[in-house]
């Protein structure tokens, strides 16, 4: 092995990019501690590799630059332990939450799919659905502030001229609804039942316009005055407007249904 190291001869032995050195001595990291008596270009030593390699190590292992600086003052083993299984723990806490936003992420899509099969259906069609669940937040400005709003099918329910916003939840997320529950969080029941169905293309606040078209369509069905609208295709899938799909659904009185 060589005994002095430039940036880039350490840089290409951990095949790393030598701006990365360049910061580690920024910030008083990893720095040159001698220099060339021919050309005095500072240069590495190569007692520094070890060091190098520790910094390596806990950058793969996810350590911030700051807790690398302190865990290489350590000099208690024990401690060292000690900080590796604090960072274990940490690791765990990241998959477990990696996991339930790509759980989120499987959920929407399979929404997705399922939603676009009937898409070039019929454009008016009744489907039955048993009770579901939603979590109401109030005014549409009310969404942004919760997480909901970007992990699940915002939804809105229109009652004469009041409109409520809040967020469509899947199946199997009683979690989800124990920690609403806790947080004094609305949730709405949405009843059992036959639905008028059909799909809104573009601008959700233009919905109206198929609500109209949907009752129109059948004026033999008796339907609630309660509009529900759920978000299929939104601005996370979509940056057209024009393409945006929404679905329109409107309860068929028990006794008014037909098959």
């Amino acid at each position: 092995m060589k005994k002095q190291y430039t940036v880039g001869q350490l840089a290409s032995l951990f095949e790393m990019d030598p701006q990365l050195l360049r910061h580690y001595d920024s910030v008083g990291l990893l720095s040159p501690n001698t220099r060339n008596e021919q050309n005095n270009w500072r240069v590495y030593d190569y007692s520094q590799i070890e060091k190098l390699a520790t910094i390596r190590y806990l950058r793969k292992l996810d350590f911030p630059l700051k807790k690398i600086e302190e865990y290489l003052h350590m000099t208690d083993y024990g401690d060292s332990l000690q900080t590796l299984q604090m960072q274990s723990e940490f690791l765990h806490n990241q998959a477990d939450k990696l996991l339930q936003l790509d759980n989120i992420i499987q959920k929407k899509l399979n929404f997705i799919k399922q939603e676009n099969q009937l898409l070039n259906l019929n454009p008016f069609i009744k489907k039955y659905y048993p009770e579901r669940t939603c979590i109401m937040f109030g005014e549409e400005e009310m969404l942004y502030r919760h997480d909901l709003y970007f992990f699940h099918p915002t939804i809105v329910i229109r009652q004469g001229e009041q409109k409520s916003f809040g967020a469509y939840l899947f199946d199997d997320e009683e979690e989800l609804l124990e920690d609403a529950r806790k947080d004094g969080v609305q949730i709405e029941i949405i009843p059992e039942g036959c639905y008028l169905c059909t799909y809104h293309t573009g601008d959700y606040e233009s919905f109206e316009e198929s609500v109209e078209l949907l009752k129109s369509e059948h004026p033999e069905l008796k339907l609630d005055d309660t509009v529900i609208a759920i978000n299929v295709i939104d601005q996370f899938v979509v940056s057209d407007i024009e393409k945006y799909r929404t679905e329109i659904q409107i309860q068929i009185l028990p006794d008014e249904v037909r098959e």
